[in-house]
């Protein structure tokens, strides 16, 4: 878990100027041996890679130094500033999964979800997002086979370029999908572009999106085989996920629906041998490199990439008021970060024996029903139970339970007595008007109903869980009771 790092690198620009000049050679180099160019950084062959390091570091660290000092963008604190930090606010901090204590500047506008064009917050993320781009877009400017080849590149390091070059496109492209998540209709530019002061074009939603889905199918063949590059590294299978991840939303961004081709992208991941790493807090431990199922990780670690985001925010933040921060590994808490109520009370407390889950009616809403009234329920065919037929061919289906034994009940075709049936001969056949049914002893009971044949069928279920969850594990399932107070 190490990531290059670049010291006292300065990415400079051509500008055309028109101007008067005393030299009659205006390639000159700067004086102060601080300040270094892309011609004598690339004379070194290893600052290809060097480079590429620092667009994999902009997703993680605010500036040269660690944790703070010479700060990438300015306008915020820089302890404030880091992509994923900004990243995870955006997405965190306006839904009911988080709430944060502090009042920095404009924050609580997150949360209150009333934020406009002077938050600074939302200004850090574009800020981020298209310092990113910027970055990507140089890389790929100083990388061309031309340039290479007037450094003299060999073969063999054209090579490793050429596959830097694909990692560079997929971070760009990371970079442009967090822009159209964002923000939609966003200001596009790539390494065609030429350097300097220009209005670049506007790109509404379904250009941007094309662009990102283009970008990842065409650097497919060049990116390493899942789980073969180095660690931190995209790979084949970190483009296949962004491109699930765009197919997921498509219809969203460009009212396409490509949930088949999200679908079959999640799949080709699934091919590729990631699996579910079993114990999920593992996920977030130093060594996590050691786990499955990380397709792509943001590299942080106490020496080379040290901030105030990433995994220090999250860790530090979470921590607060009686928890013990020896508990989770570090030396004190922040008291910042912490999910809503409204969340943890869809979840049962610690000690409570259940919690009942009440599904909305979704597609049954739309299927044929009968009712089924009767002592259970007070005899109110509009308030009863019902059956329904999926299949719209007049047999229905449905469980009820019933709290007594020789509970009686009827079936009607509406929410009223207009349409009744019972059973005259108690043999399991339908007569109109006919003699109440009985429901033998106490229990929950499938009922299936035959309109066309007029014939049903009763029977007695018993419902019960299996496995790590329960008290005999997989070797014994244990029952369910049913709740009649709470109706579960």
């Amino acid at each position: 878990m190490k990531l290059l790092t670049i010291k006292n690198m300065l990415f400079v620009a051509a500008v055309s100027l028109t101007a008067v000049s005393c030299f009659k050679d205006l390639n000159t180099v700067p004086i102060d041996p601080d300040e270094i160019t892309s011609a004598a950084v690339y004379e070194n062959p290893a600052a290809y890679k060097q480079v590429l390091s620092k667009l994999y570091a902009g997703l993680a660290v605010s500036g040269q130094e660690g944790p703070a000092g010479r700060p990438d963008i300015a306008g915020i604190d820089e302890g404030f500033s880091t992509y994923l930090r900004q990243y995870w606010k955006a997405q965190e901090l306006p839904t009911d999964e988080a709430v944060i204590a502090w009042n920095d500047g404009n924050i609580q506008d997150y949360h209150q979800q009333d934020w406009d064009a002077n938050n600074e917050f939302i200004t850090a993320m574009y800020n981020r997002i298209y310092y990113q781009i910027s970055l990507c877009n140089e890389y790929l400017r100083e990388t061309t086979v031309e340039k290479l080849d007037s450094r003299g590149a060999d073969a063999a390091l054209k090579a490793e370029v050429a596959q830097y070059r694909a990692e560079a496109r997929f971070l760009r492209a990371l970079s442009y999908w967090h822009a159209l998540d964002f923000f939609r209709n966003v200001p596009f530019v790539t390494e065609n572009d030429k350097v300097g002061s220009f209005f670049p074009v506007q790109y509404n939603a379904e250009q941007l999106s094309d662009f990102i889905e283009s970008e990842l199918k065409d650097i497919e063949g060049g990116l390493a085989a899942p789980r073969q590059n180095e660690y931190g590294r995209a790979d084949k299978a970190a483009a296949w996920t962004l491109l699930a991840k765009l197919y997921l939303n498509s219809e969203v961004y460009t009212g396409r629906n490509r949930y088949n081709d999200c679908s079959a992208y999640c799949q080709k991941v699934i091919d590729a041998g990631y699996t579910l790493h079993p114990e999920y807090t593992q996920l977030f431990m130093a060594d996590n490199q050691n786990a499955s199922g990380i397709i792509f990780p943001v590299l942080f670690d106490g020496l080379k990439t040290q901030t105030w985001g990433g995994m220090t925010f999250l860790v530090h933040a979470g921590v607060g008021g009686s928890m013990k921060a020896s508990d989770f590994g570090i030396d004190g808490g922040w008291g910042g970060i912490r999910t809503t109520s409204a969340l943890i009370n869809k979840f049962t407390a610690a000690g409570v024996e259940s919690v009942v889950v009440a599904p909305t009616e979704g597609n049954t809403a739309s299927y044929q029903k009968i009712y089924v009234p009767g002592n259970y329920q007070g005899w109110n065919p509009a308030g009863a139970a019902n059956l329904t037929s999926p299949a719209g061919n007049n047999t229905y289906e449905g469980y009820i339970y019933f709290p007594e034994d020789n509970s009686p009940f009827k079936f009607t075709l509406g929410p009223d007595w207009n349409n009744n049936f019972g059973d005259n001969g108690a043999d399991g056949t339908l007569d109109q008007n006919g003699a109440n049914i009985s429901a033998p002893t106490t229990g929950f009971y499938k009922i299936n109903v035959d309109m066309t044949n007029l014939t049903y069928t009763l029977q007695k279920t018993e419902w019960g869980l299996i496995g790590d969850a329960t008290a005999g594990g997989w070797g014994e399932d244990q029952n369910m009771t049913y709740n009649a107070s709470s109706g579960a």
